[in-house]
């Protein structure tokens, strides 16, 4: 099998395969990717069960009433457990984790108020990682798409400062509904035109004079 296709097999079908390809072949602006992105996290949430049990995990990221950091860790692995290892609740369970050591180190363990929001929009972007950047960094590279692993880091920089107001989003619907069965993706960030509006836009540039 040609490595490309190879490649190709290790993202999920749809919209994370579609964005991939619209950036190896260059033929969409950040943008648009990033709408395409949003439009596949969305689709992968609905059609996987949602986060399986979010709101169990956000309540252990919320502030605590002296529950020790070690606890709280068994406490998620315990779900993770109950869920037989669910993907979307293992991602979740361990950006829990991550966000909670980090608070613990910068805040001394005190979390902020707005911490469950917060806390949906990193699962958003770390199943965006998951299912998306992850793989794309390396082929990018492979592909001699960008030089090095800084210039794809660089790039997916660029990707997700684009997507976090659409993610911010995605993951207030989240937090309200876990099973995501009603999950919908936000309006794009690029604006579609009407036929109408692009049909005068050929007119008025193919008029003598007129720059192409």
């Amino acid at each position: 099998m040609p490595d490309l296709d190879r490649f190709m097999r290790t993202f999920q079908v749809g919209g994370w395969r579609g964005a991939y390809r619209q950036v190896r072949e260059a033929v969409a602006s950040t943008e648009e990717v990033g709408d395409k992105l949003v439009k596949a996290l969305a689709k992968t949430l609905r059609t996987n069960g949602g986060v399986p049990e979010l709101p169990a995990i956000a309540d252990i990221v919320e502030p605590s009433n002296g529950t020790s950091l070690l606890e709280r860790f068994n406490a998620l692995d315990a779900i993770v457990r109950a869920q037989d290892g669910h993907r979307h609740t293992k991602i979740a369970a361990e950006v829990a984790k991550t966000f909670l050591v980090q608070q613990d180190a910068v805040n001394g363990g005190s979390v902020p108020s707005n911490a469950v929001s917060q806390f949906g929009e990193e699962v958003c972007a770390a199943l965006v990682e998951h299912y998306f950047f992850a793989n794309a960094r390396q082929h990018l590279i492979t592909q001699d798409r960008v030089a090095n692993h800084e210039g794809a880091r660089r790039w997916q920089g660029e990707v997700e400062r684009a997507i976090q107001p659409a993610i911010e989003k995605v993951a207030r619907q989240l937090v309200q509904d876990p099973s995501a069965n009603h999950l919908r993706a936000p309006k794009g960030i690029v604006k579609k035109e009407s036929t109408s509006t692009l049909l005068e836009e050929e007119l008025v540039h193919s008029r003598p004079g007129v720059p192409a």
